[in-house]
């Protein structure tokens, strides 16, 4: 299932799946756009989601992702996601009050 939209803080988000050798995904503040390449393997889109959410958020927030690092953004998703895969049922109490 591939998604196409999302709305945070009141702004609609275009997500485009779009196939890159260079690129797992990216965001465009100026477009609002994120694009994501599906020629990865799911862990690696699931962190790659993440990852971009991470900018979206930061835009919104006006925080500069150069003053927490890109190594830090790619930490925190990543982490983040392991300890949701390891506490599955964390995942479904968040579930449960989405």
């Amino acid at each position: 299932m591939l998604i196409r939209k999302l709305n945070y803080k009141g702004k609609k988000y275009r997500v485009v799946w779009n196939v890159s050798e260079d690129l797992f995904g990216e965001y465009d503040p100026n477009t609002n756009e994120l694009r994501l390449n599906p020629n990865q393997t799911k862990q690696q889109i699931l962190k790659t989601i993440f990852h971009e959410l991470f900018h979206v958020i930061c835009t919104a927030k006006n925080v500069k992702v150069s003053d927490i690092g890109e190594e830090s953004v790619c930490l925190l998703c990543e982490e983040f996601i392991t300890i949701l895969k390891k506490n599955k049922n964390l995942l479904k109490l968040l579930n449960s009050y989405l």
